[in-house]
């Protein structure tokens, strides 16, 4: 599933690490594809419960729960 808005997630390489997702942002990347279009990746700002926010790519998040 892809995460979305207050989705509880965790990180696929560490499943101790939950958070909320608060965000779905889009995020210039340095990858230029054929055509000299840039390439962009979409984030999720995931904040913790310890109180660090972080961006992590939407393809390195489980969704544990989905109100």
């Amino acid at each position: 599933m892809t995460p979305r808005i207050n989705d509880k997630v965790c990180l696929w390489n560490n499943m101790t690490q939950v958070g909320t997702v608060t965000q779905v942002v889009q995020t210039d990347t340095t990858s230029w594809y054929v055509g000299g279009t840039p390439g962009k990746t979409l984030k999720a700002e995931v904040h913790f419960p310890d109180g660090r926010v972080e961006l992590v790519l939407l393809n390195e998040l489980k969704v544990l729960e989905r109100p």
